[in-house]
């Protein structure tokens, strides 16, 4: 069975339906920001270098990076 039929399968199922439904908005909002980094050319590297730089992380400590998926896109703009 493939990944694809797989899922079809599961999409059969209301309540797992109504839950991958109401990831769509997240899942929009992180393939934005994955089509904007490329667009600017920069890695996923540079990206988490950047982050990481923000919370004023130096390498080799341990860290803790919260999610920010409801920050909007223009401040991701701002990292580049």
């Amino acid at each position: 069975m493939t990944l694809t039929e797989a899922l079809n399968e599961q999409m059969k199922d209301e309540s797992f339906k109504k839950e991958y439904d109401a990831l769509g908005p997240e899942y929009e909002i992180i393939s934005s920001r994955i089509d904007a980094r490329k667009a600017c050319n920069v890695t996923q590297n540079q990206t988490f270098t950047q982050k990481k730089s923000m919370y004023g992380i130096w390498k080799n400590e341990s860290f803790y990076m919260p999610p920010d998926f409801d920050e909007p896109l223009e401040d991701f703009a701002e990292y580049m």
